[in-house]
């Protein structure tokens, strides 16, 4: 199964399209391509797999942080920084926009009227989202690092 390089990366893409369902992934998917063409092997997904990683600590961080708040005006404060959070990962990436602006929903229902379980679900449903799509940004990572490995280290 020796491919062109050029071919397993445009795989890569391909099935990160098919497989997040997203419109703006198709965008992502060209920097690498595009970085290897230029000798940067070694960045590749890092800077999306590193900004998931952080943006899944802060959401279930928030989320951790309204359940220990001891009063009502504590968790508001905090639901209020977590909507802003969930905001962000829904603007970055298409595929979290519809459950990220759900949780967000639920936790401007919570604050009226003390429904911190229902939102914590829907928080957490985005933070599986995020984990599906740092798999597969991570999986990506290693395929292209082992494609240009298959290539003698042409491309870093």
């Amino acid at each position: 199964m020796n491919k062109p390089f050029s071919a397993t990366v445009a795989a890569v893409g391909i099935v990160c399209v098919s497989l997040s369902g997203a419109i703006a992934v198709p965008a992502a998917a060209a920097t690498p391509a595009a970085s290897v063409r230029s000798g940067l092997t070694s960045s590749g997904y890092q800077a999306e797999i590193n900004a998931l990683r952080e943006a899944i600590g802060k959401i279930r961080g928030g989320n951790a942080a309204i359940h220990a708040a001891g009063t009502t005006t504590a968790k508001k404060k905090r639901a209020d920084e977590l909507i802003r959070t969930l905001g962000n990962a829904g603007s970055r990436w298409q595929s979290v926009q519809s459950p990220a602006y759900t949780a967000q929903r639920y936790l401007q229902e919570a604050k009226k009227n003390s429904g911190w379980a229902s939102a914590s679900k829907k928080t957490l449903d985005v933070v599986k989202k995020l984990n599906a799509l740092l798999a597969l940004y991570e999986r990506a990572q290693q395929d292209l690092l082992e494609a240009d490995k298959r290539g003698g280290g042409l491309f870093g």
